[in-house]
Parts: structure tokens; sequence; C-alpha cells
């Protein structure tokens, strides 16, 4: 998985993920029996502008063998553009018959249904960009990657997992505290029991889904990227942050804070890498959302986010 030319990491417990995954549609596209291309689209409840039932359908997990694959340099951008708007290759003939007849594939197949199709492109990732604008795909947004690191993270005693009683409650807070936001949807809240609460005075003030992830890291971009993959594993104490055998992260969702209480955030996220015994974690935000600029204002985020090069990917 990744981008070629960019981060290209393996999921270490793929099958285990894939099970968990609700309401999602695997497509594989095969040459001779032999697997050369896969596509997911999850599914997920949204609201449109009008607050009216919207079934959308998250593209993920895009994977096309090497040999099957176009490679483009930013100097042949235009030749490239033409060519795969000229060229109906295997791999974009079947998506585009797809993408024309998606009702016939998808699980849910009600009459007079709403669709909407999206994903997150990385912007390095020219080729999956093309293929998706040759679709009819518009980037409307951006979302870009925090990464928090701490070497010894500090537990917090006010910090706790959410209890099942009190799952109503977080929705509302979360419900009220993304009301303004476009497609929210509550899909894999409370995935695995991973949510995890900050309370004062017995009330919570800040909640966030911490999911446990393990990749391998093949291949990291630039400078700072080899001088991860290469140096960091080797020197003490910092290795706990990154070791590209088995690079294990938290990804965050579903962040919570009560107005007035922003401070705490890098106190809470850093007391539940505590809890959760991680030294890492991850989380993506939409530029223009109220989130992305306290996280931007209030949360140290550790050294690597500091000197790493700024990931950011298209809304489509």
């Amino acid at each position: 998985m990744g981008t070629p030319g960019g981060v290209i990491y393996q999921h270490s417990f793929a099958s285990e993920k894939a099970r968990s995954l609700t309401g999602t549609n695997f497509f594989t596209l095969r040459k001779n029996s032999r697997l050369i291309g896969n596509i997911a689209f999850c599914r997920r409840d949204l609201a449109d502008d009008n607050n009216e039932n919207l079934t959308g359908y998250y593209i993920r997990y895009l994977s096309v063998m090497p040999s099957f694959r176009r490679n483009i340099s930013h100097k042949k951008m235009d030749t490239a553009k033409k060519m795969v708007s000229k060229n109906h290759g295997i791999i974009k003939e079947h998506m585009e018959n797809f993408f024309k007849n998606a009702e016939k594939y998808l699980s849910d197949k009600s009459e007079n249904k709403k669709y909407i199709f999206y994903a997150h492109i990385e912007d390095e990732n020219q080729r999956s960009l093309m293929l998706s604008q040759n679709f009819g795909y518009q980037r409307i947004g951006w979302v870009e990657t925090t990464i928090f690191t701490r070497v010894f993270p500090k537990k917090h005693k006010r910090i706790e997992q959410i209890h099942f009683g009190e799952h109503e409650k977080m929705k509302n807070l979360l419900g009220e505290f993304y009301k303004d936001h476009a497609m929210y949807h509550t899909q894999n809240l409370f995935y695995k029991n991973n949510y995890y609460v900050f309370k004062e005075k017995n009330e919570i003030i800040a909640g966030i889904q911490a999911n446990v992830i393990t990749w391998k890291i093949k291949h990291m971009p630039g400078i700072t990227g080899k001088m991860l993959l290469r140096i960091l594993p080797y020197i003490p104490f910092l290795s706990r942050m990154f070791n590209p055998g088995a690079f294990r992260f938290l990804a965050f969702e579903y962040l919570y804070i009560r107005e007035g209480y922003e401070k705490s955030l890098t106190q809470f996220i850093e007391g539940v890498c505590a809890l959760k015994k991680t030294h890492v974690g991850l989380i993506w935000t939409d530029i223009r959302q109220p989130i992305h600029k306290i996280l931007a204002h209030y949360v140290y985020p550790g050294m690597i986010h500091k000197i790493s090069k700024k990931m950011t990917a298209g809304i489509l």
C-alpha cells in the first residue's frame, strides 16, 4: 500500500482488519486467475446539506501489481495525462465500467437512493489522481496528517476507557461538536472499545478513538525518510517510536474537546498513548476544519512531526 515514490507499507494484520469492516464491498481484478488489482468500497451512512439520508462509499485499499502500473514523473505529467485519457487499459476499463454501473454491484440496491463516492489521495500519487479525474472526480479539499510522538508518554489518572453506559452521551457530544461538518458518520465509533475520555468532576471534557495499527514500512521518501529508516531504529530510546519492521501507532479519530479545555489536549493525547503503550499517534484532519486549527495551536506534536515533510491528501 501507499504511494509510489512516497511511503510504501504493508498492513501487518490485513486479514483481521478486512474481517472487521462492515458494509464493505471488495472487488478484485484477475488475469488468467492471477490477482492483479484490488479495491474496496466502504459504506457510510451520511446526511447531505439538507440533512437527508445519503449513502456514501469511501474508496480505499486500491492496490495494483507493479507490472501493471505506469511510471509517471512530474516532468512527463502532460504526456501522461493524454496517455491515460486515450489508453483504455485493463484496469481503467473495468473501473470505468464499475463507476458507470455501481448500483448493480454494491450490496445496497435500494431504489431512489442517493449515492456519493469519495476518496483521499495523496498529493504525490499522480497516477491515482489522474485516474480519478478521468472518472469525473474533483478535488474539493485537503486533509493533513499530524504525527504525535512521545519517547516517554505520561499516564493521567483522569483518562479512562469509555464505559458502555456513556456511549449515547458521547455520540450526542460528538454530534453537536461536528454538527456543521458535511458527511459526518459514526460507523467506526467505539470500534473494539478503543474510545478514551478525559474527565473533570466526572464530566467528559475530551474524547478520542485510538485504534492500534501496525505497518511494515518498505520505503520512505526524501532525506528525512532515509534517516528514519536507517538511523532511528538503532538509536536508544528513539527506536521505541519507529521500527520499520513493525511500526506500531495509534490511528486517532472522532476527537472531541469541550470549549475552554483546548489546552488539555496535549496531556490527553499523551495519556492515551501511555495507556495503549504506544509512542506514536496519527490523526488526519481537514485543513478547513476548526479542530485542525485547534491541534495546530494547542498541541505540541513532537520531534518527528517538526522534521517531517508535511503530508497532505486531496479529498475527491
